[in-house]
Order: C-alpha cells, then structure tokens, then sequence
C-alpha cells in the first residue's frame, strides 16, 4: 500500500501560534510511514502580514502548498478548495489549532484502508451534553448520516473527486458529505490538549446555532417533512370545519404526500 499518496488538508484562520508545531508533527508521522504526502495549507484569514509569514515559513517546503484565499468565506468553503486541489489524493482534514493529534493520523489510515468506508470520522470517545445533542440532532435531521461528525476525518480517493466535483450554494462539509450517501466509519482517537490557551471554541454560541441552522436548511429534508405534516393537519382540519370545501385545498396535501414519498424514496435508495 505504499503507492497511497495523502493530503492532508488545514484551513488556516487564526492559528499561527499552533501552525507551525502542527505542521513539523504531521511531516514527523509522514517521515515513519511509506506513503507520499502534501499538506495543503488554504489560507482564509484574508490578511496579507499572516500571509506572508505563512509564505516565509513554507514557502520552501515542496511538500507544503499554501492556497491563498482572497476574502474570508469560512472554514467549510477553504476546506472543500483544499479538496478540490487534492482530488487525486486520499483527503485527511483536521484544525488548525492542534485540537486534533497529528499522531492519531495512522489510526484514521489504518480504518480507511480496510476498503469498508468512504468516510472516517476520529471519534474522541467524548460522552458529554454536547456529544448527545449533536448526535440527536443528526439523527433527526439525517437519519441515514453519521452517528458523530469532527473535522477531523479522512476520505477514500474515489470519495474525494465525487465530493471535488459538487457545487452548492451553501458551503458545509458534513451536508456536502452527506447528500452523496457515504458508508460511514469511525477511528477512536485521543483528544489533544494542548491546543488554543484558552481551549475554547472558535465558533461562538450564535454562531454555531447560525451553522446548524444553515446545515438544515440546504442539507436536510426535515423543514419539508414538518411543512408536509402541517399541510396534512391543516387539511384534516378544514374537512372537519368546512365540510364539502375543503377538497378546493386537496393540492396542498398533494404537494405534501408527494414531498414525503419522495423523501421516502431517496432515503430507501
């Protein structure tokens, strides 16, 4: 297997004062295994000094790329143009804020090899309020999408250029995953602390409700299912209060049950 050749791909915002341990610890696990490799920096901070001390850092390295953004569209935008570069490669993605232990890479390596998966998550073994409300919220919103989601994750060479080729209108990895119907598999992983000073997310609470808001919206069927069931309830209502007119509102529940079988159909295919 030693003809695999990986990227390894790190939207860069905010984190110089990580970036440079993270890469030296991902060239130092790269150096033990037999396996080609690139890490794609995709510089999204949209300012130029971080630029250049980016340039100035890596710019040497043949096996380091820096993309560099034009303005700053998100982490979920510069991760997939890290993709769209590496689509000939098998795509590892993690933070840039060594959150995430570039020692656990082999681990992921080893899960992906085994043919099974498209998709592999690093599962840190987490079991806290915040671990079962995304797990609820998947499992309702995208009932045949993964049990736990990180950035974190690496995906097969055949996953990545169908994954390189989309084109939506809202950018978020996991939905963009999702809507291509992976097999999905996870690799237990140590959690790194060592990270930001603070250890705090860079995703502030409006934020994040924002992101989850947005993932539905563009990526889940859940807004048109309860649209669907309220059209039904409303015409079931309308035949109990005004009797033979209610058929004048039959297309409402008709773009309904379609809504629903359709739904149907695709999560059965």
């Amino acid at each position: 297997m030693d003809t695999e050749r990986y990227a390894i791909v790190i939207p860069f915002y905010d984190g110089l004062e990580t970036i440079q341990a993270l890469v030296c610890r991902i060239i130092e696990v790269f150096s033990r295994l037999s396996y080609e490799y690139q890490v794609i920096l995709v510089d999204d901070s949209a300012d130029e000094a971080k630029n250049r001390i980016l340039n100035d850092w890596f710019g040497s390295n043949t096996n380091i790329r820096l993309i560099t953004l034009p303005k700053n569209q998100g982490q979920h935008y510069a991760t997939f143009q890290g993709i769209k570069a590496a689509a000939d490669r098998i795509v590892i993605t993690l933070d840039e804020d060594l959150q995430h232990s570039p020692e656990e890479i082999p681990t992921l390596i080893k899960a992906c090899l085994t043919g099974k998966f498209d998709v592999v998550y690093g599962n840190r073994n987490r079991r806290d309020c915040r671990y079962w409300v995304g797990r609820m919220m998947l499992a309702l919103c995208f009932p045949k999408g993964p049990i736990t989601t990180s950035s974190f994750r690496i995906l097969r060479q055949e996953f990545v250029c169908k994954l390189s080729k989309l084109n939506p209108e809202y950018y978020e990895i996991e939905g963009m995953v999702y809507h291509l119907f992976p097999k999905y598999g996870y690799a237990n992983i140590q959690v790194e602390r060592t990270g930001r000073s603070n250890n705090k997310s860079s995703y502030s609470l409006i934020k994040t409700f924002f992101l989850i808001i947005n993932l539905i919206a563009h990526y889940s069927w859940l807004p048109i299912i309860l649209i669907s069931i309220l059209c039904l309830f409303i015409q079931l209502l309308l035949f109990g209060f005004i009797g033979i007119y209610a058929p004048l509102f039959m297309p409402i529940s008709s773009v309904s049950i379609l809504a629903l079988i359709g739904y149907e159909r695709k999560n059965t295919a």
